[in-house]
């Protein structure tokens, strides 16, 4: 099954791509949205982070995800540094967090 297009992203993306006021090269998108458009489709769009925190944390774990969720090679090294001591915990999800730590 063909997963769902969010619509108010794709219809940011096609604003931007069909504007042609910068000749053979692409019209300009700013990091916000491109992040935005990027997190929409390959996480969903009902996917946030609920915790204060940075937008450069926020950022982090956005990364994270996307790699956790489409790359087999990130998997791979994040279980091996995990297996050789150099990382005893890496994880972004908050649920699993507060389960391990229910004094906080």
């Amino acid at each position: 099954m063909r997963k769902h297009i969010p619509n108010r992203s794709f219809d940011k993306a096609a604003d931007i791509m069909n504007d042609d006021s910068y000749g053979i090269f692409p019209a300009p998108m700013d990091n916000d949205t491109a992040l935005e458009i990027l997190t929409d489709y390959l996480l969903g769009e009902d996917w946030y982070v609920e915790a204060p925190m940075s937008p450069d944390q926020f950022n982090t774990i956005m990364v994270y995800n996307i790699l956790i969720k489409y790359s087999r090679q990130f998997r791979k090294d994040v279980k091996d540094y995990k297996k050789n001591g150099n990382l005893k915990t890496i994880t972004f999800d908050m649920a699993a967090f507060f389960e391990e730590n229910e004094n906080i």
